[in-house]
C-alpha cells in the first residue's frame, strides 16, 4: 500500500504528499474528476483519474489499482487516539524556567538592608492540574519592616534590590486545543539585553498571530506576519545599543511598528495570489515593543493585549469586529456584543484590507505591572475575572503562560491557543 501520492491540479504536477492529505484534498473538492493521481513509485503512465478512483462499488471497477481506496484504507487502518488532556503533555517551558532563576540568590539577599529568614505556610490555592504536583513548604526572605503585601515566595524568586532599574521577564506558550487538527497560531519574542556600567538596559518584542485560512493557508499566513515584523522590527531595536535617546526615538519606533504591518499585510496578499489553496488567506495580530517603562501596542483583527497593575486588569485594544463597530455606533452595548453573531465578523485583517488600520495605543509601566498578549482561543474560553486572579497568584512569566494555556482547554479548548505574559519588575 502506498504511502505517498502525486497528483495533478489543471496542469501542474504536485506531490508527492502523504495518503491523509491527497484523501483531504480530494474531500474538499480541491481535485477536480478529471485530474490523475498514482503512487509515488509508480510511473504517471499508470495514474487513474480522481473520478474513477471515487467510483462507488456498484459502477463498473476502473483499470489498474484503486489507489484512492488505499489512500483511504490507510487513514481507517487505525482510529485516531483520543486527545490528550493537557496536563500530560511535554513541559516545554522547564528550560526557559531555569533561565528565569536567578544562579546565586544568595548574593541577591545582600542586597536588602535589615533580612530576616522566616518560616511561610504555603496560602491555599486551588487544587493543581493533574500531573502537576504541588510546590513545597518554603522558608521567605522579607524585610523586617515590610512597606507593604508581598507575594508568597517560591524557589528561585528573585529578591529586587531597592532602586534596581525595573526589567521585563516573559514567557510564552501556545497549543493547538482539543478539536482542531493543526496550530495556526504563531508567537514571537525579541528581547535585547544589554549593561551600561552597573545598569541593565532592555529593548522587547512580543506578538501573538491567529492566522485564517482553509487547509494550510492560516498557518502559513501567520508564518508570513511573524517572519515579515521580525525581519521589519529587529534592526529597528538596534539603534538603542548606541545610546539613543527613548523620547526621540519614539516617533521612528512608532513608524517601524506601522510599517512592519503594512509589510505584513502586502506580503499575505501576495502569497494568496499564488493558488487557490491560499485563496482568502489572512491573520489577526497583536505586537507589543517596550521600552525601559513605555509600551508600544499594536494591534488588527481580534487578537488582544490585557494589562494589569495591583489586582486590576484592563484591555488595552479593541476588538475589529462588527460587533464592536456597532458598540461605537451605539446600536450595541458591550455585554450583547460579546454574544452578537457578529463578533466573530472581522473589519480588519492582514492580508486582507488595504490599506490596513491597525489599532493603536500606549502604556506607561509601573514595577509590579503585567501583560498579556493572546489570541482568541484564550478569551473565548477564560474570562477576565479569572485571568486577573492567575495573574495575581503567579511569580512567573513562564508559569502563568502555561496556566492561562491549560485553564482555555479546561474549558473546551475549541481553538488553538497561545499567550506570551510580561512581568515588569
Amino acid at each position: 500500500m502506498a504511502d505517498r501520492w502525486f497528483y495533478t491540479q489543471g496542469e501542474q504536477v504536485r506531490g508527492p504528499v502523504p495518503a491523509a492529505e491527497l484523501s483531504q484534498l480530494a474531500a474538499a473538492g480541491a481535485l477536480a474528476p478529471q485530474d490523475l493521481v498514482w503512487p509515488e513509485d509508480a510511473d504517471r503512465a499508470q495514474a487513474v483519474s480522481v473520478e474513477a478512483a471515487l467510483r462507488p462499488p456498484s459502477a463498473a471497477a476502473p483499470k489498474g489499482p484503486d489507489w484512492l481506496g488505499d489512500v483511504k484504507a490507510v487513514e481507517q487502518a487505525t482510529p485516531p487516539p483520543p486527545p490528550a488532556p493537557r496536563a500530560a503533555m511535554p513541559d516545554w517551558l522547564d528550560d526557559v524556567r531555569r533561565a528565569e532563576q536567578p544562579a546565586a540568590p544568595a548574593r541577591a539577599v545582600k542586597t536588602v538592608v535589615e533580612l530576616e529568614v522566616v518560616p511561610q505556610v504555603e496560602p491555599a490555592r486551588p487544587a493543581p492540574a493533574a500531573g502537576k504536583p504541588r510546590p513545597a513548604e518554603v522558608s521567605a526572605v522579607k524585610p523586617v519592616k515590610p512597606t507593604g503585601p508581598a507575594r508568597p515566595s517560591t524557589p528561585g524568586l528573585e529578591i529586587i534590590a531597592p532602586g534596581r532599574p525595573c526589567r521585563l521577564s516573559i514567557g510564552a506558550a501556545t497549543w493547538r486545543g482539543r478539536v482542531m487538527s493543526r496550530n495556526e497560531d504563531r508567537f514571537l519574542v525579541q528581547q535585547l539585553t544589554w549593561s551600561e556600567g552597573d545598569a541593565t538596559r532592555q529593548v522587547s518584542l512580543l506578538a501573538v498571530v491567529d492566522g485564517m485560512g482553509d487547509h494550510w493557508a492560516g498557518e502559513e499566513a501567520a508564518g508570513v506576519v511573524v517572519r515579515t515584523v521580525g525581519r521589519a522590527l529587529g534592526p529597528a531595536l538596534s539603534p538603542a545599543l548606541e545610546g539613543e535617546d527613548r523620547l526621540r526615538a519614539m516617533p521612528r519606533l512608532i513608524q517601524a511598528i506601522d510599517g512592519a504591518l503594512q509589510e505584513a499585510n502586502k506580503a499575505v496578499a501576495q502569497r494568496a495570489e499564488l493558488g487557490v489553496l491560499f485563496q482568502g488567506m489572512g491573520a489577526t495580530a497583536a505586537v507589543v515593543l517596550v521600552w525601559e517603562d513605555v509600551a508600544l501596542v499594536r494591534h488588527v483583527g481580534a487578537c488582544r493585549v490585557y494589562h494589569q497593575r495591583g489586582e486590576r486588569l484592563r484591555q488595552l485594544t479593541q476588538d475589529q469586529t462588527l460587533a464592536m463597530k456597532l458598540v461605537e455606533e451605539g446600536r450595541l452595548s458591550a455585554k450583547e456584543a460579546a454574544h452578537h453573531l457578529s463578533r466573530s465578523e472581522l473589519t480588519q485583517a492582514i492580508g486582507q484590507r488595504t490599506p490596513l488600520e491597525p489599532g493603536r495605543s500606549e502604556v506607561t509601566l509601573t514595577r509590579g505591572d503585567c501583560l498579556v498578549v493572546c489570541t482568541d482561543g484564550l478569551y473565548y474560553h477564560v474570562s477576565e475575572p479569572a485571568v486577573e486572579k492567575a495573574v495575581n497568584e503567579s511569580l512567573q512569566a513562564t508559569d502563568l503562560a502555561d496556566q492561562l494555556v491549560t485553564l482555555a482547554g479546561e474549558d473546551g479548548g475549541t481553538d488553538n491557543c497561545t499567550v506570551v505574559v510580561a512581568f515588569y519588575h
